[in-house]
């Protein structure tokens, strides 16, 4: 039978025994608890800094409406929308800001070719500095999606929405499929304005902003694709780097 001093180290060894097992369970019980804290913290991060990249034309709250809506659809975690979206805008943003913006009207000249394409810096309408693009149908009107709450348009050249300045550009390809690409333009006129910036505009299913309306005319009116951003989504800047198109006027 055990002396009294070894029934006390038993017990001693037994609580410290327990005393691990205990804090083992701790942890695993709350360390999800608190990578989930932080993981809501980043979250939160993300919705403010998309908005602010945004210039607040949408809210925290929006950004949040929308990127949960892809995430039922698509089955993405809102974590890893918020993540590729951050980068994405900020990137966007960033194309331009070596640019100085100015507000008003730039207006745009003739264009060699019906067809042609036009980036500018920014926007006198649209207030988030991501820059603006839009489609020739002949060499003096052009087809634009302008912003939220408006539809597509065409419009004058000396008109257009376009601010800073503008790259006037031609795709690289047959007077034909800049053609094509033209009336394909033509027939996104009156579509609404897409502003979800969590899912892929490379499509043409609905709402058009203003660089998805230029790639969808050229994509699907003539196979040409314009995109050569690393993501789902195409910003103007993106075309305007494109390997197919070469600038032959630049215009203050």
């Amino acid at each position: 039978m055990p002396s009294y001093r070894e029934r006390d180290i038993m017990k001693n060894i037994i609580m410290r025994s327990l005393s691990v097992v205990v804090s083992a369970a701790c942890l695993f019980t709350f360390s999800p608890l608190a990578f989930g804290q932080d993981n809501n913290e980043n979250y939160q991060q993300r919705l403010g800094d998309i908005s602010t990249y945004l210039n607040h034309t949408l809210s925290e709250k929006e950004i949040d409406e929308q990127i949960k809506e892809t995430s039922r659809r698509t089955g993405e975690s809102p974590d890893s929308i918020a993540s590729r979206v951050e980068k994405s805008v900020r990137d966007s943003v960033l194309d331009t800001a070596r640019f100085s913006v100015r507000s008003g009207n730039t207006q745009l000249p003739r264009a060699r070719h019906t067809g042609d394409i036009f980036v500018s810096n920014n926007s006198s309408f649209f207030v988030w500095k991501h820059g603006h693009t839009g489609i020739y149908v002949n060499r003096d009107d052009i087809v634009e999606a302008v912003g939220m709450f408006q539809n597509a348009h065409r419009v004058s050249r000396k008109n257009s929405v376009a601010a800073g300045g503008a790259s006037i550009l031609e795709v690289k390809t047959s007077q034909g499929n800049r053609d094509k690409a033209a009336r394909r333009a033509i027939g996104y006129i009156g579509r609404g304005y897409n502003a979800d910036i969590t899912d892929t505009n490379r499509n043409d299913w609905g709402g058009l902003n203003c660089s998805q309306l230029v790639w969808a005319a050229y994509y699907y009116g003539a196979g040409i694709d314009l995109d050569t951003g690393n993501g789902e989504y195409v910003w103007p800047y993106d075309i305007k780097n494109s390997g197919y198109v070469r600038e032959y006027q630049y215009v203050q």
